[in-house]
């Protein structure tokens, strides 16, 4: 079941990707040590091994990272850093110029955390939602999804038994 609940989010997420994303996760879930050795970036996050019941959800979050889906920034990075990696992500066209000149405006603000959560209520007024994915540690992999896209998104990690949530609503640090 996890396999099928992950490559429907990872569509959803990852949305004109080639096949290899839901490719990786198959090999993720059900050859963990052979997806390892062909998915250094994985094995290099430090506490992650074959048996790592959170595997397949790392494939997921290192999948949408490398594709362009989603950033990862640290729980002591500022507005510039996280403004910086935000526009690297796919979705980032999605936010208005007022959002965009906002996050410029309060560049000095500190904390990866602090940063998403002051974004957040920008973002809803774009239609938008900074949603992050939990992965226990003391970054944030943060996604741009429209309502829909969220609402969906949500529902499908909780059956999987992960934690994909608006920061507002859910802080993986705390």
């Amino acid at each position: 079941m996890i396999l099928e609940v992950l490559l429907s989010l990872s569509k959803l997420l990852a949305p004109g990707d080639d096949g290899s994303l839901q490719q990786a996760l198959t090999l993720a879930v059900n050859e963990p040590a052979a997806y390892l050795r062909t998915h250094p970036e994985t094995a290099e996050r430090g506490f992650v091994e074959a048996d790592t019941p959170s595997l397949p959800w790392l494939a997921l979050v290192d999948g949408l990272l490398a594709r362009g889906h989603a950033m990862e920034v640290d729980h002591r990075t500022d507005m510039e850093e996280v403004q910086w990696n935000l526009s690297k992500v796919k979705n980032y066209s999605r936010f208005s110029p007022k959002t965009r000149a906002w996050m410029e405006s309060v560049s000095k603000m500190e904390g990866g955390g602090e940063c998403l959560r002051a974004l957040a209520p920008h973002a809803a007024a774009d239609g938008l939602v900074i949603a992050v994915m939990d992965i226990d540690s003391d970054s944030y992999v943060t996604l741009i999804l429209g309502r829909d896209d969220y609402t969906k998104a949500t529902a499908l990690a909780a059956k999987a038994g992960y934690i994909l949530k608006d920061i507002r609503e859910h802080d993986p640090n705390d």
